[in-house]
């Protein structure tokens, strides 16, 4: 069968990437501006994406049979404003021309559930775009992805619009039952939960100053299909290692209880920012900690400190760390990031694609051929 080929635009360090890699698509181009993203896309598929502003090499796209990408999705975030001016909605434009230039047989837009509720020419932004590509001859699926659905332990949405052109099939999504046997999961395994994601990984160490390059090894073995699947056959994780805490940050996780978060730090330790969003209310992940029995919030591009997410680890006083992170976004363990800062390898994993969701994906366009 021939390979069907592929390019990859904003491409990051290549969570959406990994299904269609693992399908065997050919890929024929890959962007991003992003050093330390493009070095991580490097070093795990092997080939080298072209570093700068996709405006400024848009002729050296080639044509393929799919396009995938996820443009800056900030601006329309739930989290954020969702402010139309903003120079990273417009990406999702770029994107778009591209589609009609290039016309390949299927493509993927990645964004936030928050690019539901934006406009563009006075339209809902949804409805531009559908109508935008009908004019294009492709037909066009938009679905909300609930990360917790496949197989991958936070609350992560996704809003993805497949679209294909009108002589080919229609994608087939598969089943549940269908997608955990290829992932070579039992019937009986059901969900994924923080514990089990992360209970075989190493006590991690603090990193040498200036140093990324850490190696944990395992202590023990893979207690369930998660874990055998994410495994590395070197015995050891790479990107393991503890994040610096204020004292405040480590008297806080002494008063918050595994699934506690804020609201558990006592008044006569809190500061006046803590004091202020108890006052006014703050979300339930403010000062989050992690159960193990439980769901990761979404991990975002902050997991370094305690204050927008539940970044606190479950049963060791301190923050999970850049391995426990790609842990819950379903990075393979041999995924090994390059990174030149704390604040690099945070926007690298926060705003990646869970690869496992990717694998969803492929074999959804992957059933348009």
């Amino acid at each position: 069968m021939l390979k069907h080929s592929y390019v990859s635009l904003y491409s990051g360090c290549g969570g959406l990437d990994y299904g269609f890699h693992k399908l065997n698509f050919k890929l024929l181009f890959a962007n991003d501006f992003h050093k330390d993203s493009c070095e991580s896309f490097e070093k795990f598929y092997k080939f080298t994406p072209v570093c700068a502003d996709l405006n400024n090499i848009k002729e050296q796209i080639p044509k393929a049979d799919v396009i995938i990408g996820g443009p800056p999705c900030q601006s329309f975030s739930l989290l954020g404003k969702r402010n139309p001016d903003d120079e990273r909605g417009k990406e999702i434009i770029n994107f778009i021309e591209l589609i009609k230039l290039h016309k390949p047989k299927v493509f993927i837009l990645e964004n936030v559930p928050g690019l539901k509720n934006s406009s563009f020419n006075q339209l809902p932004m949804l409805d531009y775009l559908d109508s935008f590509f009908l004019k294009l001859d492709y037909q066009t699926l938009n679905k909300k992805f609930d990360c917790t659905k496949f197989f991958i332990p936070q609350t992560r949405k996704r809003q993805i619009m497949i679209g294909w052109k009108k002589d080919l099939r229609n994608p087939v999504f598969p089943s549940m039952q269908e997608f955990k046997k290829f992932l070579g999961f039992p019937e009986d395994f059901n969900e994924v939960l923080v514990g089990d994601a992360l209970d075989d990984l190493p006590i991690p160490e603090r990193r040498p100053k200036d140093k990324f390059k850490v190696k944990a090894y395992y202590k023990t073995n893979p207690s369930n299909p998660y874990q055998t699947l994410l495994r590395s056959n070197k015995g050891f994780v790479e990107n393991h290692f503890r994040f610096h805490m204020s004292p405040l940050d480590k008297e806080y996780i002494n008063h918050i209880s595994p699934g506690g978060n804020y609201n558990q730090i006592p008044d006569e330790v809190s500061s006046p920012r803590i004091m202020r969003i108890k006052e006014k209310g703050g979300r339930t992940t403010t000062y989050g900690r992690l159960h193990p029995k439980k769901y990761s919030a979404t991990i975002n591009t902050y997991f370094n400190r305690p204050n927008v997410g539940t970044n606190y680890h479950y049963s060791q006083k301190r923050l999970i760390t850049p391995r426990e992170a790609m842990r819950l976004q379903s990075f393979p363990d041999d995924f090994v990031l390059s990174t030149s800062s704390i604040r690099s390898i945070c926007m690298q994993i926060g705003n990646a694609v869970p690869p496992i969701l990717s694998l969803y994906l492929a074999l959804s366009v992957k059933s348009t051929q």
